[in-house]
């Protein structure tokens, strides 16, 4: 049990600092520029698989307490939405 909260910690603030600190929308140096059109960007590898593994968590392990599998639909819905707001 005490692994799995360590792996868990480790995996969320690593998620943290992907979204928040080398998001473009965050970070405004010239360098982080998003390419692509509306529906394909570069920004799709680094928010959608996150956010697909967290949709299916929240639609399929049904032997998580509600309260878990409610957050990582809002963990799935925010990285669906964080690609965007820059545009």
């Amino acid at each position: 049990m005490a692994l799995a909260v360590i792996y868990a910690t480790v995996g969320i603030l690593m998620l943290i600092l992907a979204v928040r600190k080398f998001n473009p929308a965050f970070n405004g140096s010239p360098d982080n520029l998003v390419q692509g059109v509306i529906l394909f960007n570069t920004l799709i590898p680094a928010y959608l698989l996150p956010a697909l593994v967290f949709g299916f968590v929240a639609w399929r392990f049904r032997f998580l307490e509600q309260g878990l599998r409610i957050a990582s639909g809002i963990v799935a819905l925010a990285l669906c939405c964080a690609k965007r707001p820059w545009r």
